[in-house]
């Protein structure tokens, strides 16, 4: 007979197990061989919580799959439900294990979704859980992708950026998913059987305003064969991304993506001399963030290290904070932005000269060859490639010659004529712009972080290659052109565009209709 103490041991266990924390739900279609191995190393999860597993049979025509789930149901009672449907696709079966654990357990807190083929290692959930349960701000955990089968490392680590989202997977659906998220009304779109489905979910949940995490070594195994649904998608890959954009066009349209630019992955990084700090931003109406030089020093060398976790502003300006409040004044500044970056696309350093117009208006002229004018610059922008380019390179007397009127390097001039009015003339010629951007650079060519970034750390290879292009994404649909470095709000905007010869009728009723 039993002793007392073994009884009241077991009787814990149940109830224990009653009270699971997380779900796991597996959906099945033709994958009865490999499912053991995915239902084992669930078994073989070390937590301090209970965990339930949910097998969902998505009408499978292969009878070895109910015969497994069956067996496994039958020996865990209290790990396993076994649930059988008719077949509706993998959304399908995903959405009826969740609804399923969400109903049936009030102390689920998380859904871990586990693709048959794949498996686990054996802290991977209680590592998981043990991250999500830290922040509040955080609604899924997402892992690096390593696979067997086909053996394969990706790096996926890094800050989460919807930006990046939107342009590529980089949530695996091997994620653990707070059940908020759920209860919030998003599911996997049982419509979209094109692949790539938990990228459309994760994308509805960046836009709800859910937010997700890399876990570092999170414990996730993913069989890479070279058939899969997988390789069908990748074949599909134009015409999947041709629906995110349609499904998606609330997100992935060019205001959404300026404000998601200027948030997570800010496309110029403006050193202010004066004042010996960086601002970080898209639109200088609104700075995301303000660094020092030492800071912004750090993170560019990481960036150069680990392209695909960190970021780093692919623009670098030099000016002055007159020079900055002086183009905000007169209102020319994201105007001032947008010109210089359009013309990186021909040179390799673009520079602004400032002139004093004889009428009432404003005025420019963009020069293609500088021939000497950035020695008057008051604001100088440089590329990530350029500069990337002179701070590897040992030699320096080419990028010393920016201060002379030989310059190496290539470099295009605009020159803005201002009204006379204009009080801040005097205070925008105080500054050389390029002789401060040669004193940044030979800074940066100075770091105790330069020699330590030529060298590779990593053990997986680069995941997300777009963190270090994240500038490019809205300019696939302005033909390679910058987007105007300006957010909106919610009210309508309207632009008169006339071809102005002087101030007459036309021009005086356009005029009074802005005001």
């Amino acid at each position: 007979m039993m002793k007392m103490q073994e009884i009241e041991m077991i009787s814990e266990a149940l109830i224990f197990n009653d009270q699971p924390r997380i779900a796991v739900v597996v959906p099945i279609f033709r994958h009865s061989v490999l499912l053991t191995e995915a239902i084992e190393s669930v078994l073989a999860q070390i937590t301090d919580f209970a965990v339930r597993v949910i097998l969902v049979n998505d009408g499978c025509p292969h009878a070895e799959t109910d015969l497994v789930c069956r067996e496994y149901a039958i020996t865990y009672p209290e790990n396993i439900t076994y649930l059988c449907k008719p077949n509706g696709g993998l959304s399908d079966a995903r959405n009826h294990g969740i609804q399923y654990a969400l109903n049936t357990w009030k102390s689920v807190e998380a859904i871990y979704l586990l693709d048959a083929d794949n498996k686990l290692r054996a802290h991977a959930l209680q590592r998981a859980m043990t991250e999500l349960s830290t922040s509040s701000e955080v609604d899924w955990i997402y892992p690096n992708i390593d696979m067997f089968g086909s053996r394969w490392y990706g790096d996926y680590g890094g800050d989460y950026s919807l930006l990046i989202h939107t342009i590529m997977n980089i949530c695996e659906a091997g994620s653990l998913i707070h059940r908020r998220v759920f209860e919030a009304g998003i599911f996997f779109d049982t419509a979209f059987k094109m692949g790539f489905e938990d990228w459309d979910f994760f994308l509805s949940a960046g836009k709800a305003g859910f937010k997700g995490r890399n876990l570092e070594h999170f414990g996730f195994l993913y069989r890479k064969r070279p058939e899969s649904m997988l390789a069908d998608s990748g074949r599909d890959e134009k015409v999947i991304n041709a629906a995110m954009r349609i499904k998606h066009k609330e997100l992935m349209n060019p205001r959404s993506l300026v404000t998601l630019e200027h948030k997570e992955c800010p496309r110029y990084a403006i050193f202010l001399e004066d004042r010996n700090e960086f601002l970080l931003t898209v639109d200088p109406n609104n700075i995301s963030q303000r660094i020092t030089r030492g800071e912004f020093e750090e993170r560019y060398w990481k960036a150069q290290l680990s392209p695909s976790r960190y970021h780093t502003p692919p623009y670098l300006l030099v000016t002055s904070s007159k020079v900055l409040e002086g183009l905000l004044k007169s209102r020319v500044l994201h105007w001032t932005l947008w010109q210089l970056e359009n013309m990186l696309r021909h040179s390799g350093i673009t520079v602004l000269t400032i002139s004093q117009q004889y009428e009432d208006r404003l005025g420019y002229i963009e020069y293609p060859s500088a021939e000497g004018r950035q020695l008057s610059a008051v604001v100088t922008m440089i590329g990530s490639k350029l500069l990337k380019d002179i701070l590897v390179d040992s030699n320096t007397d080419w990028i010393n010659s920016l201060t002379s009127s030989a310059c190496q390097p290539k470099v295009s001039a605009v020159e803005l004529q201002l009204p006379p009015e204009a009080d801040i003339l005097d205070r925008l010629m105080e500054t050389s712009a390029s002789f401060e951007l040669l004193t940044l650079i030979h800074h940066l060519r100075a770091s105790s972080y330069r020699q330590t970034s030529f060298k590779s750390w990593e053990w997986r290879e680069q995941g997300i290659p777009w963190r270090a292009r994240a500038h490019e994404i809205i300019k696939r649909g302005l033909n390679g052109f910058a987007a105007y470095p300006k957010m909106v709000n919610e009210k309508r905007h309207i632009g008169f565009v006339l071809p102005l010869i002087e101030i007459g009728g036309v021009e005086k009723v356009a005029l009074n209709m802005a005001q």
